[in-house]
Formats: C-alpha cells, structure tokens, sequence
C-alpha cells in the first residue's frame, strides 16, 4: 500500500500545482491580486507524501510564479489566482475522492473539520485497497495541505480517526505526520464488539 500510496501522491501533488503564470515583479501598483505570497510546503509534509522536494519544487516551477527549496521545505511563490487555483484543485480532488469512496457503500461516510485539525473515515473492512488509499493517503495529504495554504502555517498535524460504519467503535486513530496509524483483521474484529 506505501508504494500505491507513494505513487499516488506524486501525481496528487502534480495535480495540485497552479496554472501557469509568468515571473512577476512587485510594484508600487500591484492590486491585492498582484501581491506574491510564500507558501512553505514543510519537509515533514514531504516525508509523509514521500515526495523528493527538488523533484516537487521543480515541478511547481512549471506552473507557479516561482518554487525554490530551502532548508528541505519547499517554497512556492503566489499570487492570489494561483493560491485560489491550488485550493480549489486540491478540493477538487477531495470531491472526487470521497464521492468514489461513498459509492463504494452507501454507508460509508467521513467528516472533515472545518480547521484543518482532523478526519473522521467510517467504512468497514471490505473497502476495496485502491479506494481506502486514495481516501487515507490521498484525501488525507490534500486536506492537510489546504490546512497549510489557508493557515499560512507550515506546522502541520492531523488527527485521523477510522470506524467501523456498522458498530461506531474506533478501528484506528493517530495525529499525523507524527503516528503511524495501522491496523488490521485484530482491529476490525475488536470494532465489532
């Protein structure tokens, strides 16, 4: 599943980059749109993608005003447009994921805090593998990364909770990127009872 999850990601994080724009010089006349913004995508977050940040940097590099890597975080630099552009590509692809995810069952459900602190994913055991990693690794990682976005802080954490849909009992729970969230046939059976 990290190697799905992995790969995954690296396209995730292609997808999320903004349209293209030229290299903008401040001035004395730039409108509130104009202004160029730094957004840190941390290390940490990197390592829990397993995104390489020359490699991420150089791919944003492509779309953004500008991506540079400093002391292993990766800095992109945007205007308003493209910020917007990045949020609403990123929400974009939680859309599509959950609405996979929800057809899979329609009693699998999830809930996203409005702060950026946490997730709550209910499903059961048969989830088929594709759709669990794309909603674990894929929701998960660009729901965190609005979270930085929108805060402006590349201090990141998100609390992840899965339970069983059928019983309401915790399977598996952990705040990222510092837990390791596992689990197994162990878990699932201890959430029936």
């Amino acid at each position: 599943m990290k190697k799905i999850a992995a790969i995954l990601l690296t396209a995730v994080m292609m997808l999320t980059a903004c349209a293209p724009k030229g290299q903008h010089v401040p001035s004395d006349n730039d409108t509130e749109e104009d202004k160029v913004t730094e957004i840190t995508i941390p290390a940490s977050y990197l390592d829990f993608t397993g995104n390489d940040a020359e490699e991420t940097a150089e791919d944003y590099k492509a779309y953004c005003t500008d991506a540079a890597v400093q002391d292993g975080n990766v800095v992109l630099e945007v205007n308003e447009q493209q910020m917007q552009e990045i949020l609403e590509m990123n929400q974009d692809f939680i859309d599509d994921a959950l609405e996979d995810f929800q057809e899979e069952n329609s009693q699998y459900s999830y809930e996203l805090k409005d702060d950026f602190s946490g997730v709550v994913y209910r499903y059961d055991e048969s989830i088929e593998s594709g759709v669990q990693a794309k909603m674990l690794m894929g929701v998960t990682s660009m729901y965190a990364l609005n979270g930085i976005i929108e805060s402006g802080n590349s201090d990141w954490s998100v609390e992840v909770t899965i339970e069983n849909c059928h019983t309401g009992n915790a399977v598996a729970q952990g705040v990222l990127p510092d837990d390791s969230i596992t689990f197994g046939q162990e878990e699932w059976e201890a959430s029936y009872e």
